[in-house]
């Protein structure tokens, strides 16, 4: 059963649609603020709403992934689902001394741009549409699959093993950190492994399944959250478990 989360506290269906179509209702991240962004794409401004719109969890579908559910209702709106590398630029931004623009155009006020950015690092448990599975012959790479990234659909790509950080650990929240995709890279772990706010998240690297004792269908998903007060970048999320998790709305395209 999809609802609408606590942010908004209003019912699904005409509301939603409203909500949605209010540009006041997203914060932008223009182009060139983009420093995560993934090869091959056209670059285009992202809106991404202040808040997570709806809430998604488990609905005893199992043909469905929690993606594939919170898509069938974002897309009747014109909508597509934020990804990996939205919630960092998001982030970078948010953590910036950059002005922060509404879906409009409108400068917010720094109070405004302060309550989004507290979300993602206090209270938020947002599902981001960044797929990872494991690589159908080679052990040493892994697929990565931004689900509904674009209006053309999914976008895949092969990602090697050795290229970026397999170990889970606190990561300094700098864009030199990241590679095109959101991912760490190999060397990019904190020299200091505790948690401070706004200058760092505790990343949970995606664990492939073992040959023979998991399923190789298996496929984990990327999610932002909290837990004991520290903001998370879990990247071994299983796709269809029963956790229930919020889905921001994102539009591409010039205001």
């Amino acid at each position: 059963m999809v609802q609408i989360t606590e942010a908004y506290e209003l019912p699904i269906g005409e509301r939603l649609e409203r909500i949605l179509e209010d540009k006041s209702n997203y914060f932008m991240i223009p182009v060139e603020n983009q420093v995560v962004r993934s090869k091959g794409l056209e670059p285009k401004i992202v809106r991404l709403t202040k808040f997570p719109v709806i809430d998604i969890g488990y609905n005893g579908d199992d043909s469905l992934s929690m993606i594939e559910r919170a898509h069938s209702v974002l897309s009747r709106y014109g909508n597509l689902i934020s990804s990996q590398t939205d919630a960092l630029n998001a982030l970078f931004l948010l953590l910036s001394d950059k002005k922060i623009f509404d879906g409009n155009g409108h400068e917010l006020k720094s109070n405004e741009g302060e309550r989004i950015l507290d979300y993602y690092l206090s209270i938020t448990n947002e599902l981001l549409n960044t797929v990872f599975k494991q690589h159908h012959s080679l052990s040493d790479l892994f697929v990565l699959e931004h689900d509904h990234l674009s209006q053309k659909g999914k976008y895949e790509d092969i990602i090697e093993v050795n290229n970026i950080l397999m170990e889970s650990c606190y990561i300094d929240l700098n864009p030199e950190n990241f590679n095109h995709h959101g991912l760490p890279l190999k060397n990019s772990k904190s020299k200091i492994q505790e948690y401070k706010r706004g200058e760092n998240i505790k990343y949970v690297a995606y664990i492939p399944p073992i040959e023979n004792i998991i399923s190789s269908k298996k496929t984990s998903v990327a999610r932002i959250k909290n837990s004991k007060g520290e903001a998370i970048l879990d990247l071994n999320e299983i796709n269809n478990n029963s956790r229930i998790s919020q889905v921001r709305a994102k539009l591409l395209g010039d205001i």
